[in-house]
């Protein structure tokens, strides 16, 4: 599912990584807002434990 993702016009990916430990894997992406982003991340739940968090930059803190 990874790989053959279809990832929709208005979410931005920015990176993804595989790590060394749990998690396995680190998405960032980047969604209009939080219901195109659950929308997004509920296509991972047949291969994953999804765990998010909301990035604010420092800047806007």
């Amino acid at each position: 599912i990874i790989k053959s993702l279809e990832v929709p016009e208005d979410i931005k990916i920015r990176e993804f990584l595989t790590l060394f430990g749990k998690p396995d894997y680190l998405l960032t992406f980047e969604a209009p807002d939080e219901e195109k982003a659950m929308s997004f991340i509920l296509k991972f739940v047949s291969v994953a434990v999804p765990k998010t968090s909301v990035g604010v930059p420092v800047e806007k803190v």
